[in-house]
């Protein structure tokens, strides 16, 4: 009974560790095939800042960037009023992969990023 316990945590961990594995830096194996989409991942993709260390109540970004065909996400511009911010948002993007369709490759997206204080 011991020996098929072991099995199956063996395998429980293997399996955790390959979604794990697979979480981390690889795109998703369908394209993203709406803009929506894709500008919902990128902005998810920026976690919550902890505005009270910075003492901030609200900050915005506008950024721009492009997803060229092989996934790779080149951030354009990031402009806001806080540079500490601007070079957070910056910096949660840097080696991101993004999956996305043919008609969403290699094109300038914007989108605006905000954070505030609760």
């Amino acid at each position: 009974m011991s020996t098929f316990r072991t099995t199956v945590a063996a395998f429980m961990v293997s399996l955790f560790l390959t979604g794990f594995a697979r979480a981390e830096g690889e795109s998703p194996a369908r394209p993203m095939k709406t803009l929506k989409d894709l500008k919902s991942d990128v902005a998810l993709s920026v976690h919550a800042l902890d505005m009270h260390n910075l003492n901030l109540d609200d900050a915005s970004v506008n950024l721009e960037f492009i997803v060229n065909k092989e996934g790779d996400l080149a951030i354009v511009s990031v402009e806001g009023e806080n540079c500490l911010v601007n070079t957070y948002v910056a910096q949660m993007l840097k080696g991101k992969k993004i999956n996305v369709a043919d008609h969403l490759a290699n094109k300038v997206h914007k989108i605006e990023v905000r954070y505030v204080r609760i």
